[in-house]
C-alpha cells in the first residue's frame, strides 16, 4: 500500500511539473506570419508596425468606420492565432460606424517576441496611450475576447473609456483550471494568472458581458461571479442561450444588444 501510495504521489508530481512546463502553449495559442506576408480582408485597412519602448515591434491593424467615424474600438483579440484571423470581425464594429485597432501580442502574427501577461499588458497600455493622442477618451470603447478580456479588463481599470466590451470572459486563470480539473494548486502553478476579478471592480465605465451557456471552454459561471463584483449600474451581462466560446455574433441577441451599444 505504501509503495502505491508513493507512486501515485510521483505520478502526481510529474503531473504538476507537466502543467507548470506546458502552461505558456496553453494559454498562448500563437502562430507566427512571416514579415513579408500580405493581409486580406473584405473592407479597407491600414497595417502599421508600432516600436514599444523596450524596441519591440508590434504589428497593428486599423479598420476606419463605414461612414462619419463615431469613435475607437480598441480591440484585444483571443489566444489564437494572429490578425489574419481576428481582422475579419472587424466588420462587427465598423458596420456601426466605429474605427477598429487591432495588434497582436508578442510571438503572435508578425510581432516580435515572446508572449507572457507582464509584456502583454504593458504593450496594450503603450499602444492605449498611443490611441489616445488621436482620439478623446469618451469616444473610445474597449473590447476583448476570451484571453483579452483580462487585457481589457486591467487596461479599463487604469484608463477612462466610454465602455468595456468582454465577450466570454473569464474570472482568472486559476479558476478556470478549477472549473476543468479541481485536482491541483492552480493558484501558484499558473505564472500568467490574468486576474480579470481584481481589475473589473475598480472599472468606473460601464460594462458589457456577452456568454454563452454551453462555453466548454470558459463556463459561462465565470460571467455570473464576475458580474456581482461590476461598479457601474448601466453595465450587464448578457447571456446568449446555447452559445459557445465562438460565434456568439451569429446570435441574434448578439447583433441587437452591439446595435443598442454602438448608437444605431
Amino acid at each position: 500500500m505504501l509503495k502505491f501510495l508513493k507512486s501515485i504521489l510521483l505520478a502526481y508530481l510529474l503531473l504538476l511539473g507537466g502543467l507548470y512546463l506546458v502552461q505558456d502553449w496553453v494559454i498562448f495559442r500563437a502562430s507566427p506570419l512571416p514579415n513579408n506576408y500580405e493581409f486580406s480582408f473584405d473592407q479597407p485597412f491600414q497595417e502599421e508596425f508600432k516600436k514599444t519602448p523596450d524596441g519591440t515591434q508590434i504589428n497593428t491593424l486599423f479598420f476606419p468606420a463605414q461612414g462619419v467615424s463615431k469613435g475607437l474600438v480598441f480591440n484585444n483579440h483571443g489566444n489564437r492565432r494572429n490578425l489574419s484571423r481576428w481582422g475579419r470581425t472587424a466588420k462587427e464594429f465598423t458596420k456601426h460606424g466605429y474605427d477598429v485597432f487591432f495588434y497582436d501580442y508578442r510571438g503572435f502574427g508578425k510581432t516580435e517576441g515572446k508572449p507572457s501577461e507582464e509584456n502583454i499588458h504593458k504593450d496594450a497600455a503603450f499602444l492605449y496611450e498611443h490611441m489616445k493622442n488621436q482620439y478623446s477618451e469618451d469616444s473610445i470603447i474597449i473590447y476583448g475576447r476570451s484571453l483579452g478580456t483580462g487585457v481589457a479588463s486591467k487596461l479599463a481599470s487604469e484608463n477612462d473609456p466610454k465602455m468595456l466590451i468582454l465577450e466570454t470572459p473569464y474570472f482568472n486563470m486559476a479558476d478556470v483550471g478549477y472549473m476543468h480539473l479541481p485536482v491541483f494548486p492552480y493558484n501558484w502553478l499558473i505564472k500568467h494568472s490574468f486576474r480579470t476579478d481584481e481589475w473589473i471592480g475598480q472599472v468606473n465605465a460601464p460594462i458589457y458581458i456577452f456568454h454563452g451557456t454551453e462555453d466548454q471552454l470558459v463556463p459561462y459561471e465565470s460571467s455570473e461571479k464576475l458580474v456581482k463584483l461590476l461598479k457601474s449600474s448601466n453595465s450587464e451581462l448578457i447571456t446568449l442561450e446555447g452559445g459557445g466560446h465562438r460565434g456568439l455574433n451569429r446570435f441574434e441577441e448578439y447583433q441587437q444588444k452591439m446595435k443598442e451599444l454602438l448608437g444605431d
